[in-house]
């Protein structure tokens, strides 16, 4: 069950990483072989993307848009038993499962709505626990610092801190990290691999080859696949 996390602020290459992209040296990840589940809504980073990414995946399609948690579990399941050629699902902005979910519920009373913002954020983590193991399931994250001034993947409420890590469910905890050249005025996308010593940041020893690599699923796919089988 290769699951990975993408863990970054807003405009720092997580979704961009997703897509094929020749002019950034991006191979991303291929649509015809992949499911984007669109949980914000915002148009996907990939010019043409309509054309390249339609329809529930029930009807042959592999798109889902602002879809609950509870769609994202049904697709992770229908493609793992009905959709051979898919080999990956993008959860992208995967921490919008629980914010709707707090802001849709801000003025009900009770404790019920805490446990269902809880269920947003770990149901879908749960349906990964045994899928194929060609089947790749990528959540990106946005990050936010906990009270021992660590960054973390951002969650809504304590109920999912005090009952599990997220970051403990995955063996890829990557972080993104921007490097901007002043002189040429060019910033660098990356992914980093390793914690700086004040985050979640981690991956198995020897999985990839450097500290940083470039902000492209599709070639931590390839070092992952590549650890896997022991080349």
């Amino acid at each position: 069950m290769p699951i990975v996390a993408i863990v970054g602020p807003s405009g720092s290459g997580k979704s961009t990483g997703i897509f094929p992209n020749r002019d950034l040296g991006i191979i991303g990840l291929n649509p015809k072989e992949t499911i984007l589940c669109n949980v914000s809504g915002k148009p996907p980073a990939i010019r043409g993307w309509a054309s390249l990414y339609a329809g529930h995946p029930k009807d042959g399609g592999n798109l889902l848009v602002r879809p609950k948690a509870a769609d994202v579990v049904k697709a992770i399941e229908y493609a793992n038993t009905n959709m051979p050629h898919i080999k990956n699902i993008v959860v992208d902005d995967a921490q919008y499962l629980q914010a709707f979910e707090y802001a849709r519920r801000t003025a009900e009373k009770g404790f019920d709505k805490f446990t269902d913002i809880f269920n947003e954020g770990f149901k879908p983590l749960y349906a990964t626990f045994d899928i194929r193991d060609d089947l790749f399931v990528f959540f990106n994250y946005h990050d936010e610092t906990d009270k021992q001034n660590s960054r973390k993947i951002k969650t809504c409420g304590q109920m999912i801190d005090n009952t599990i890590t997220i970051e403990g469910l995955f063996t890829e905890v990557l972080y993104t990290e921007a490097q901007t050249d002043f002189k040429t005025k060019s910033t660098e996308y990356l992914f980093r691999t390793c914690t700086n010593g004040s985050d979640t940041c981690k991956s198995r020893v020897g999985v990839f080859p450097d500290k940083t690599i470039k902000n492209d699923y599709g070639l931590v796919k390839q070092f992952i696949e590549k650890y896997n089988k022991g080349e």
